[in-house]
């Protein structure tokens, strides 16, 4: 695979009054606050920008990017404001290393959610950058989910959290979409792949689909806490995301 890849940290927290967090660096349940803190990497000519500020009017959104601790403050999700969710928030550059993209969900959300456009790739070179997908790889060429995943001994199955958190252009989902051939990169296959001419960008939205999730694996994972106290729990799903070309498709 000669994949060039843009690397984004991906994180979870959770809050256990009813909904789910995706993050960064984990995710959460029954109320567990999803974090997605994503750290990126661009290869040459390349920039990914965060362009979703629409959810800034909750009480635990701050606009701005990482240099001034803008996006959601998950320390800040109760149960007495969960009724905000989902929230989402990107915002900064690869350019000026300044990336921040967060998101928190309910995981008992019956219903599917998208932001866009939340993230935008550009390409700033002369050439044209074809083929690129979005695959769950950590900087070290390992898979990239979490702690609390099938993929690394844990209770929630990695070919949930796939369908739970998707990355599409258009109609068309470029991220993964199946691990028959295993969790490692270079067996995840991705739905479908986009091209970026020169000196043109895509945007990108980011759909959440929180029935995707076992409840009770997540809960598993998040240690059956409280539902009522309103703590909040990490729980670890996907830690980072890959932005490359050349992924294996399923088509």
């Amino acid at each position: 695979m000669n994949r060039r890849n843009l690397l984004l940290g991906l994180g979870t927290a959770a809050t256990l009054s009813g909904a789910a967090s995706v993050t960064g660096a984990t995710f959460t349940n029954s109320v567990t606050p999803a974090e997605t803190d994503f750290r990126v990497i661009a290869e040459a000519n390349v920039n990914v920008n965060g362009v979703y500020n629409s959810d800034t009017g909750a009480d635990f959104v701050s606009t701005g990017n990482t240099t001034n601790d803008g996006g959601v403050n998950f320390t800040q999700i109760d149960s007495s404001n969960t009724d905000q969710l989902p929230a989402a928030h990107a915002q900064g550059s690869t350019a000026s290393d300044d990336l921040t993209a967060t998101l928190a969900f309910k995981t008992d959300d019956a219903d599917s959610e998208n932001f866009s456009p939340f993230l935008e790739i550009d390409n700033t070179g002369d050439t044209d950058v074809e083929n690129v997908g979005i695959y769950f790889e950590a900087s070290d060429g390992t898979n990239g989910f979490g702690g609390d995943t099938s993929a690394n001994s844990g209770d929630v199955a990695t070919s949930e959290v796939i369908q739970a958190i998707e990355f599409n252009v258009g109609s068309d989902k470029i991220s993964t979409d199946n691990l028959d051939g295993g969790d490692d990169p270079g067996s995840q296959q991705v739905a479908n792949t986009v091209n970026i001419p020169s000196g043109t960008s895509v945007d990108v939205e980011l759909d959440i689909t929180p029935s995707a999730l076992t409840a009770g694996d997540i809960a598993s994972a998040a240690g059956d806490a409280d539902p009522f106290s309103g703590g909040v729990d990490d729980i670890d799903l996907v830690d980072s995301i890959s932005i490359g070309t050349g992924p294996n498709t399923t088509s």
